[in-house]
């Protein structure tokens, strides 16, 4: 009788220890998600308030084109050197480096805010043809894009 109780107790506090564990790995599994569902919701909601627009674009030499970039969204665009240039001749655009050898894009901006303008520069690894169409696209660092099209004069 008194191997009984105790082959009782021992099972019971086992079973006690076992769902301990058991809820415990459930609680982990739950804050792990929820703290991936308000990552997810936070970035979802900033891609939502972030636009922007090339308002004008022009070569200001051989190699060289001005681009004037507006957020006209509601959120400032953060690390504008993070973010991805396409250019090329029309239906030919490739991404080109930040700062780089050319082809390369450079600003002194590093946030862009709501309603603010920053000009970017473009450098032409080779001289750009007179009369012929180029396309650039800029594409910020949560994925929001605008692009624009210009004839070199």
């Amino acid at each position: 009788m008194p191997g009984e109780v105790i082959n009782e107790a021992i099972l019971i506090i086992a079973s006690v220890i076992l769902i301990g564990a058991l809820v415990g790995s459930v609680y982990v599994s739950i804050t792990y998600i929820g703290g991936a569902m308000t990552e997810s919701s936070l970035h979802g909601s900033q891609k939502l308030l972030t636009n922007i627009q090339i308002d004008y674009a022009t070569n200001i030499t051989s190699t060289t084109i001005a681009v004037y970039i507006q957020n006209t969204g509601s959120v400032p665009v953060q690390s504008v050197p993070l973010s991805t240039v396409y250019f090329g001749q029309e239906n030919d655009e490739l991404p080109i480096g930040f700062g780089s050898p050319a082809p390369s894009w450079n600003t002194t901006a590093t946030i862009l805010n709501p309603g603010q303008t920053i000009s970017i520069n473009i450098t032409s690894s080779t001289p750009l043809s007179q009369n012929q169409y180029y396309s650039l696209m800029y594409v910020t660092p949560n994925g929001i894009s605008a692009s624009y099209t210009l004839q070199v004069a």
